[in-house]
């Protein structure tokens, strides 16, 4: 039944993690090396050349102490040597520090924050991948920089393409603006960023279902099938567990169930390119075979080679898949997934479908689309003032009657307050969110109410 090959990607574990969690449009970070961390430093005004930002360069005979590092100005954790003359202060000094990457391909970008004074040159595994206040070309262990920056912490966004698994080195040299400059200044931050993530397709959406034990052949998973006659209703589809939110029928015949049961569901997508890779999570028993738009991209606990209507899976599984998906079958406008679901056996006591689609953003900055298939009336706006100290107001709509909550999420994906879970009419609503309790970051405020799902990215400056 393959009309053509998708091309898969590794799992993102941090994506994943956070579909579980429910949690969209939200950038989930890691601290990489901490302001105050513990560097090793080489202070002798030595010419140490190119080969100390190699990874493999052997820096134990270095000092070792903890940031900020300088002189001067007597904020500093360690204070580091700069020479005999007070009046030719060593140029340039050295800092290396080593942190461990389980997995690169969950850090979609860095962000780099360098306290220095003067300038600086930082390097990733041996890669140079910033200059602040330094001259462009070969620099030494002389060169000086073209002005005075007094402890000046600079902000940068990087490429995560240099990290590696395993062993990272950072490499940062510092100069002074001259030999009789009265203090010097450093200490680094790196933060890794997963791709951020926005919801497509909802678990719980109301799909199209056939269940009568017919053979739909091939033509059903085409966008153009006509399925006005399907019965349709919200996930869970199922029966047996009597957990469904829809209980669809296996036949007359408890101990001959139908083997195969047929889901669809249409969704409009403006722009596809918006996206640089689909996260599809499905909850099935036994088995199933996903298609975009007619072709297929996913098959679950099914065997190889063409599937008919009375093909059973080759085991029992009742579980939860996800996996990462091109974009390439995804159409700007109505686009379609088509889902059958198969039975190991026909006297299997249960079956269990639903479904969800996010999009990882291809720019990480576009985090206000409206929301997908949201109901006319329903909203969250986003919160007023915004950055806010300390109290914010949350304002949102609902177009019917739901149960609603809406809580607030640190950049780790943890809930730190639950501010509404009760059932709301229809209308405008309005929360004051005092944040005494946290302190300064970026936040995200989720609504849920019923299927559909919003979040806004707060900033709490105090």
């Amino acid at each position: 039944m393959n009309k053509k090959n998708a091309n898969m990607f590794i799992t993102s574990f941090i994506l994943v993690s956070l579909i579980f969690l429910g949690i969209n449009q939200l950038t989930a970070q890691t601290t990489l090396i901490e302001m105050g961390s513990e560097w090793t430093y080489l202070d002798d005004g030595t010419d140490q050349g190119t080969a100390w930002i190699d990874p493999a360069f052997d820096d134990s005979n270095w000092g070792l102490d903890f940031a900020q590092l300088g002189y001067g100005d007597g904020d500093e954790a360690t204070v580091i040597e700069y020479g005999p003359d007070s009046d030719n202060k060593y140029i340039t000094y050295y800092f290396r520090h080593t942190f461990e990457v389980a997995d690169p391909s969950e850090i979609s970008s860095l962000s780099l924050q360098v306290l220095h004074d003067d300038g600086a040159v930082v390097y990733l595994n041996g890669v140079e991948i910033e200059r602040i206040n330094l001259p462009e070309g070969l620099i030494d262990y002389l060169t000086e920089t073209p002005t005075d920056h007094e402890n000046v912490i600079a902000e940068s966004f990087e490429d995560a393409s240099n990290l590696v698994a395993g062993t990272n080195v950072m490499a940062v040299e510092v100069h002074q603006v001259g030999g009789s400059s009265s203090d010097l200044s450093f200490d680094l931050q790196l933060v890794g960023s997963a791709a951020v993530i926005e919801p497509i397709v909802n678990p719980g959406s109301v799909w199209n279902y056939l269940d009568d034990g017919s053979d739909q052949g091939f033509d059903w998973i085409e966008p153009e099938f006509d399925d006005s006659g399907w019965a349709s209703g919200p996930g869970e589809l199922g029966y047996g567990d009597g957990d469904e939110a829809t209980v669809v029928s296996y036949g007359s015949d408890d101990s001959n169930k139908y083997p195969t049961t047929y889901f669809r569901y249409s969704f409009d997508l403006p722009d596809p390119d918006r996206y640089s890779e689909l996260i599809l999570s499905v909850k099935y028993d036994d088995g199933a075979v996903i298609y975009f738009n007619g072709y297929e991209v996913e098959r679950i606990n099914m065997p190889e080679g063409d599937i008919y209507y009375l093909t059973f899976t080759p085991d029992d599984d009742d579980s939860e898949s996800s996996s990462v998906e091109d974009t390439q079958d995804l159409l700007p406008g109505t686009n379609l997934i088509a889902v059958e679901i198969h039975q190991t056996n026909a006297t299997s006591s249960d079956i269990s479908f639903d479904l969800e689609l996010v999009g990882a953003l291809a720019n990480p900055d576009a985090v206000d689309m409206p929301v997908a298939n949201a109901p006319e009336g329903f909203a969250l706006l986003q919160n007023y003032p915004n950055p806010f100290n300390p109290s914010t107001t949350i304002s949102f709509t609902l177009e019917k009657a739901e149960h609603t909550t809406v809580q607030i999420f640190n950049v780790a994906g943890q809930v730190v307050y639950t501010l509404m879970n009760q059932e709301l009419n229809a209308g405008s609503h309005q929360i004051l969110f005092d944040s005494h309790k946290l302190v300064s970051g970026i936040y995200f405020c989720k609504i849920q109410s019923g299927s559909y799902s919003d979040m806004k990215k707060m900033i709490l400056m105090k």
